[in-house]
């Protein structure tokens, strides 16, 4: 958010006798009331110094003090912005990023803010926005208390020069702000702070991991206490409905569904709770949110696609994460090299499991470098059915090389640090044994139901011609390959092959043996990446009940494999 546009140099000198130029429309003229709480009062004298403590001013007939010249610019901006619904104005007042902690305009507003005396700040805040909406009362007194804790010396704790104290303290204060804003963003007009709850958010969020890494504790006892504040922001932008007025869609509170999600989002994989990303997902979806550019910033897009592939990629529901993951590739300017190459990693990963082998061409990108020597051992392990390959390529094996031996331990390191290393591991199974069987059946002679790839090789018994595969010829190739397996091994792994479509036949068992029978013509081994879009592989979508269905619920009863 940009810093707050408000020029505060007149509140010092007064050679102007006038206010600075207001980018809200003129309000209406003040009731005599409202003006004995010096709303209309010019700046006088050249004030005191900025970071001075001045004298505190005598007090009122109504136990009140007279507000601060900065104080009360603040609070006269807030009636024109609600009136117009403003939000981006709300965005700009109640900006709480660091960055701005030493700007002018801040310190003015925090030295007049520290000039109160105790209880003071919130009847000069109920005096100047009236009682009509309470919430946005307290948000407001709130926000100040957060301003007064912004201590320039913040904006340096970067560099480690700050100490535990008034980081904590900082984050108290806008933790309670959250909280404020959160009771009026909950109520019907709290549309219009939409976007200082998507910003606040985002940086209480910096806040707590900065607390949580200061102090070293891997408990992150920070972000577990804002979790059930940031599910409450998220359950309010996605209850109201969207409406169409003039042809035009208007999400409202909507507007930032997708912006508190990814929020909560990083807040669930600092907390590696990942499977409560699921919720939120399922509460977006049922939400019905048109995920276009047209509602949303490419940013966010990206962000959200990210989380919502990785999370299906986890939950072993491929087909979603290889189309999150697509999205967010391709919306991604190729100008981010870095991030580019962190989002292809998974995408390529469930493209391998789902039988897609991304061409050379890919891998020349500049988001591509060093895939190569990763992707295309897996690519051959899975054509050939090499299980010794598919081990050297998941880093669990050293194959003897020219020369001596090489180590493969970084690849396990690699794909580790990525969360992929057991998904490939256990998700390549079924194609690895699809292709071993393949590659026997094409090893075997006509005569003894194979393709005739090599003569004298193969199984014996049945008819010539017929098309079949013998169980104990599989078995010793994979014991050949280091597979410690029996021939009822295999033949459960056959069956699993032909059950998931990825063979066409069945099992017979005859007298030499088990044999996988193939269907006869084409289609023996059908492309993996064709059985996974059949409808059975896809995910269903959960009917929800009208009334409550649309509000996240952190804990409740999840379907088996949901």
């Amino acid at each position: 958010m940009a810093p707050l546009l408000i020029d505060l140099s007149l509140i010092q000198t007064d050679h102007h006798n006038s206010w600075p130029a207001s980018p809200f429309p003129p309000s209406p003229p003040q009731t005599p009331s409202s003006t004995s709480m010096g709303q209309n009062r010019r700046p006088t004298s050249t004030a005191p110094s900025v970071f001075a403590r001045p004298k505190h001013t005598s007090p009122l007939s109504n136990g009140s003090s007279t507000p601060p010249e900065a104080l009360r610019l603040f609070l006269s901006l807030i009636p024109p912005a609600l009136v117009a619904q403003d939000k981006a104005a709300f965005a700009i007042l109640f900006n709480t990023t660091c960055t701005v902690f030493s700007s002018l305009p801040i310190q003015l507003l925090r030295h007049s803010i520290l000039s109160l005396p105790p209880g003071a700040l919130r009847p000069i805040v109920a005096a100047a926005l009236t009682d009509d909406w309470p919430g946005l009362n307290e948000a407001v007194s709130c926000y100040l208390d957060y301003v007064a804790t912004c201590d320039p010396a913040i904006a340096s704790f970067a560099a480690g020069e700050l100490e535990l104290a008034p980081l904590t303290s900082w984050f108290n204060a806008l933790f309670a702000f959250v909280n404020a804003l959160n009771s009026a963003f909950g109520t019907p007009r709290g549309g219009v702070l939409a976007l200082v709850v998507r910003g606040t958010l985002k940086d209480l969020v910096d806040v707590g991991v900065a607390c949580d890494r200061f102090t070293r504790d891997n408990t992150h006892p920070h972000l577990h206490r804002m979790l059930e504040t940031i599910s409450r922001s998220f359950s309010a932008s996605v209850a109201e409905r969207a409406m169409t007025i003039g042809g035009v869609l208007k999400l409202g509170k909507r507007a930032v569904a997708l912006d508190v999600a990814n929020t909560l989002f990083r807040v669930y994989a600092h907390l590696r709770e990942y499977r409560l990303m699921g919720t939120v997902l399922d509460n977006l979806t049922n939400a019905g949110i048109p995920l276009s550019t047209a509602n949303f910033s490419k940013a966010t897009l990206v962000t959200f696609n990210w989380y919502a592939g990785t999370h299906n990629l986890h939950s072993e529901h491929f087909l979603l994460a290889r189309d999150h993951l697509t999205v967010a590739y391709e919306l991604l300017h190729p100008s981010f090299v870095a991030t580019r190459h962190r989002i292809l990693i998974p995408l390529l990963a469930v493209s391998a499991i789902l039988g897609y082998t991304a061409p050379p061409a890919v891998f020349a990108r500049p988001e591509a470098q060093g895939l190569w020597a990763l992707f295309n051992p897996l690519y051959y392990a899975l054509r050939k059915g090499d299980f010794r390959a598919f081990r050297c390529a998941l880093g669990d094996a050293d194959p003897a090389g020219r020369g001596g031996v090489e180590d493969t331990r970084w690849r396990r390191a690699f794909w580790q640090r990525h969360r992929l290393y057991y998904v490939l591991r256990h998700r390549c199974q079924p194609l690895l044994w699809r292709a071993l069987i393949r590659k026997v059946w094409t090893l075997t002679p006509v005569a003894a139901g194979g393709a005739g790839g090599v003569t004298g090789a193969g199984g014996a018994g049945g008819g010539a011609g017929m098309p079949k595969v013998a169980i104990a010829d599989v078995a010793a190739c994979a014991r050949a390959l280091g597979e410690d397996v029996s021939d009822v091994d295999v033949e459960a792994m056959a069956l699993g092959c032909l059950e998931q479509g990825l063979i066409r036949g069945y099992i017979a068992p005859m007298q030499a043996g088990a044999y996988v029978v193939l269907t006869k013509g084409g289609g023996k081994f059908p492309s993996v990446a064709s059985l996974w879009r059949q409808a059975r592989w896809q995910r269903p979508v959960e009917e929800v009940a009208a009334g409550g269905g649309r509000v996240l619920r952190l804990k409740g009863v999840r379907g088996v494999g949901g």
